[in-house]
């Protein structure tokens, strides 16, 4: 139970900012722990980068051809296995406390979503310039329905398809700038 600010041990509530800022510093010092230092280096070593490690034809999603649906659901510790560390890490506020997030983000424009320790949300912005689920950035409406058929639902300059999955309903929306794909979302859909 608390009244003003104060808990029910009598302690004052630290504001919402700080616990948010809080959360994405304890978040960034776990990733590190789990991943190590020496990160960085190895991948320069194996002569692999972050853009090539998330590009779908170097994934090893891409065989099973469930890239990036198979993101979705990942512990930090398996994320950051396959991809190595992001190049950059920040806090993203939502409308509501319950919906902020914090965004890994990798130097091939891929943004990595987190919400409970798990990813939950993976977007490729108009500079990815990869293919996802066989749409590229600049597609055509027409060019997304022969890739993907019909859409599930039209909404705001967007089109929603639903993915297959086993565990949690995911969703896949693209956005259209002048008629052409220029965002791409993958999501559970139950949050």
């Amino acid at each position: 139970m608390r009244l003003s600010g104060i808990s029910v041990f009598g302690m004052m509530q630290p504001p919402k900012a700080i616990v948010f800022k809080f959360q994405v510093s304890a978040v960034l010092f776990l990733c590190i722990l789990s991943y190590g230092f020496s990160a960085g280096t190895d991948l320069k070593e194996a002569g692999q980068s972050q853009t090539e490690l998330l590009t779908p034809s170097d994934s090893k999603f891409a065989e099973s051809g469930t890239y990036p649906v198979s993101l979705i659901g990942l512990l930090p510790s398996e994320l950051l296995a396959l991809t190595g560390p992001p190049s950059e890490i920040f806090p993203m506020r939502g409308e509501e406390a319950w919906q902020d997030d914090v965004v890994f983000y990798y130097d091939n424009h891929t943004y990595i979503f987190w919400f409970d320790n798990r990813v939950w949300q993976v977007r490729f912005d108009a500079r990815f310039t990869g293919e996802v689920l066989g749409i590229r950035m600049g597609s055509t409406d027409g060019d997304v329905v022969k890739a993907l058929g019909e859409p599930f639902k039209e909404m705001d300059g967007s089109y929603v398809y639903h993915l297959p999955s086993e565990s949690f309903p995911i969703r896949l929306r693209l956005f259209f700038s002048g008629g052409r794909v220029s965002d791409i979302y993958i999501y559970r859909a139950d949050f």
